[in-house]
């Protein structure tokens, strides 16, 4: 069992582990001499019960002992007490041994018979090598802190940037469609029948966050179309269409410069395009169309069918899901077109808002 050879108020305590009492008696009475109190142990497992009721910074422990060796001892400290300095003891065979038990995580090491200028050296190293690790430690943690708060004041920074982003971006959509007669609150409509596709979907998180904004902005490029062909009561001749379908250049080429907007863009170039590429700008086919403007060709007709206008009542929403079944594979994907198909009825008239 452990015993305490010396009181007093002593700058630090060391644990003596070695199986001869007389070693144990000659390094306790010279490291208490310099002020040290000093515990021994006389096997590893007395050390380990030590350690439980005292505090060492530093354990000195012979290599080799009848029961178990010292390795034993390194080792289970190095799990358990890893902030306690630990010199091995070696004889004079033993030095392949020790250099091993360095690179186990031994402070040091002295050869027996051991001088009182050379333990007092190798505790004061082990002691200072203690220090720093127990300060890099305690670096290490407030630099965690740090870099944790400056984190989260970051990321909240950035939710604020994203929130005044989208409120922007709300604001300006809700002009675009104020300027059109009859459209209301069109943009917000379908921006909301888009995420409710995307998340059955399966969108990717970021790739929703594009087709929200895409599908928001959608129509921004109408803003480039005169009042006298926008507004126009009645249909537009050939020249006027023509004009009509520069929108969704007109748009994109307004957010793609813009970084947070540069996907979202593509979305409002390509929310015309048809799946079997009868579609405007860029006539594309098929999977070639971004999922976003896919996703978005489709909660546009369903909203502009569920929807009454100046001049027109909203054809229904039966009437809707019948068109949309109708132009699968024409105009729209038919894997979106099944997937509206799975939901409940309940659920397409809660989503329309008819």
């Amino acid at each position: 069992m452990a015993t305490s050879d010396f009181a007093g108020a002593p700058r630090c305590q060391i644990l003596i582990v070695d199986d001869e009492s007389t070693i144990r008696s000659v390094l306790a009475r010279v490291l208490g001499l310099e002020g040290f109190e000093c515990h021994t142990a006389d096997s590893v497992d007395s050390a380990l019960e030590a350690l439980l009721t005292t505090d060492p910074e530093v354990v000195i422990c012979d290599i080799r002992m009848p029961d178990r060796d010292g390795t034993d001892l390194l080792s289970e400290m190095r799990i358990r007490y890893p902030e306690i300095a630990v010199i091995m003891l070696t004889g004079h065979g033993d030095v392949d041994l020790a250099v091993r038990c360095l690179n186990g995580g031994a402070s040091d090491f002295l050869t027996k018979p051991v001088r009182g200028a050379h333990l007092a050296t190798a505790v004061a190293r082990a002691r200072e090598r203690r220090r720093l690790i127990l300060e890099n430690r305690a670096y290490a943690r407030d630099l965690e802190h740090r870099i944790h708060t400056a984190t989260q004041g970051l990321e909240q920074a950035l939710k604020d940037l994203n929130i005044t982003y989208d409120m922007t971006l709300a604001a300006l959509a809700s002009a675009v469609d104020a300027r059109e007669v009859g459209t209301g609150q069109h943009s917000r409509r379908v921006t909301r029948m888009s995420m409710t596709f995307a998340d059955r979907l399966g969108l990717p998180a970021g790739k929703r966050k594009d087709l929200s904004r895409g599908a928001l902005l959608h129509d921004i490029g109408k803003i480039g179309i005169p009042d006298s062909i926008l507004l126009k009561p009645g249909k537009l001749t050939t020249e006027e269409m023509a004009v009509m379908k520069n929108h969704p250049e007109i748009g994109y080429k307004i957010l793609e410069p813009i970084p947070f907007l540069a996907e979202a863009s593509v979305i409002v170039r390509h929310h015309h395009e048809n799946f079997d590429g009868s579609g405007y700008p860029a006539g594309l086919v098929g999977r070639e169309i971004p999922w976003g403007a896919r996703i978005f060709a489709v909660a546009d007709a369903l909203d502009a069918m569920t929807s009454d206008r100046p001049y027109r009542k909203a054809p229904g929403l039966d009437h809707a899901l019948r068109e949309l079944n109708h132009f699968s594979k024409t105009q729209f994907d038919p894997e979106i077109i099944s997937m509206i198909n799975q939901m409940g009825k309940a659920e397409v008239v809660s989503l329309v808002g008819v």
